[in-house]
């Protein structure tokens, strides 16, 4: 049997770490013959938890260090083989983690999920952080990311060797989204939904780029009044956004509806979703709203979501909304078009199901278990 452990760093359970992790461990323990269990560095409480037959344990601390040696203490107390992290603060605790008391029979891997770190870590003073956080890095055991995108950024970034980095897709729940749009709008909503929508489900940050969206769409209200655009979030950019809305006359037309926690009934009820970030790592929205058979057009901008929706999207030139409302209304007066995208969009998320992600990730760990054990019987022998 494995026992596994995830670890997730600061994060509460609205945050998509915290879900993806939570469905996967859910999927895995009913599946396979394992045994799993998550940890963060703080909780809401300082108890152990458990949710649907998954512990979760609060390290309850924010240093490096600390959190280092408490980890280490929780992986050698349970006595788990397969240890994965989440993004690079983590990584490094983990990779600490193993410095202070290495589990010989133990693997250790780290994650990355996002596109922006080389960002982050290119200006010149930050060189030789990037080669400590190399060293620390040859600790681990494997790398696991979500795209070839993002592999290539983390090869660029911390001069990981391009061998010790393996690509597994992110997933999603298709069976449950499915199961949840059957929920109902309320009366309210119907009537927004009785028309022709377009839809984003982002949080309302400055590089989800709805801005270039309610511009577009303004283009697009000149030629098809019946109309709207529904934008799913909560965000700082709320009261710009509004301000926006106000300042281009679409005050009813355009509805901020907020977060919603289950957004699936609002996607199967929708004509066309848009993605419009200036970049973007694992879409999640936009691969549920394909699993219900919504066409969509994308920003060609950077990030995992090119290689993830492949030709299953129209794409067009980033920033660009004269562009953007150009599509939509193509799809709107094209219906051939909207059919060809919506099975598109169903024939994708088939790549990107949890059972595919699941068994991915389990082949993976045993095959960093073998290579474990084949070291040990070596470096008997030697």
């Amino acid at each position: 049997m494995l026992r596994i452990l995830f670890f997730l760093g600061n994060v509460n359970k609205e945050q998509l770490p915290y879900k993806l992790a939570l469905e996967l461990a859910k999927y895995m323990f009913e599946f396979y013959n394992v045994y799993i269990e998550i940890a963060i560095n703080n909780l809401d409480d300082k108890i152990l938890r458990l949710e649907d037959n998954i512990f979760i344990n609060n390290l309850n601390s924010d240093g490096i260090i600390s959190a280092s040696q408490r980890l280490s203490e929780l992986i050698q107390k349970k006595e788990f083989n397969v240890i994965l992290s989440h993004c690079h603060k983590e990584n490094i605790i983990l990779a600490l983690s193993k410095l202070i008391n290495p589990i010989n029979n133990a693997v250790y891997i780290g994650s990355f999920h996002r596109v922006d770190y080389y960002e982050k870590f290119k200006s010149f003073h930050k060189y030789p952080l990037r080669f400590v956080s190399k060293y620390i890095y040859s600790f681990l055991d494997g790398i696991v990311v979500d795209s070839y995108t993002i592999k290539k950024e983390i090869e660029k970034t911390f001069f990981i060797e391009p061998e010790k980095i393996e690509v597994i897709y992110n997933f999603i729940n298709i069976k449950e989204i499915r199961k949840k749009a059957l929920d109902r709008l309320d009366n309210e909503e119907k009537e927004i939904f009785r028309k022709k929508v377009i839809l984003n489900v982002s949080r309302l940050i400055k590089e989800k780029g709805h801005e270039y969206l309610i511009k577009a769409f303004k283009i697009v209200r000149e030629k098809k009044k019946n109309t709207y655009l529904v934008i799913l979030g909560e965000g700082e950019e709320r009261a710009n956004l509004e301000a926006l809305i106000k300042e281009l006359n679409l005050e009813n037309t355009v509805y901020l509806l907020g977060y919603k926690s289950n957004p699936y009934k609002y996607m199967i009820n929708s004509d066309i979703y848009v993605l419009t970030s200036s970049y973007e790592g694992f879409s999640r929205s936009t691969l549920e709203a394909q699993a219900l058979g919504l066409p969509v057009i994308a920003f060609k901008s950077k990030g995992s979501h090119i290689e993830y929706l492949n030709d299953s999207a129209l794409f067009v030139k980033n920033k660009d909304e004269k562009a953007l409302a150009k599509a939509i209304i193509n799809f709107l007066e094209d219906d051939k078009l909207i059919d060809y995208y919506k099975n598109k969009s169903l024939e994708n998320t088939k790549n990107f199901s949890i059972e595919k992600s699941a068994d991915r990730y389990f082949k993976y760990f045993e095959t960093k278990l073998k290579e474990k054990e084949l070291e040990k019987i070596l470096n008997n022998e030697t």
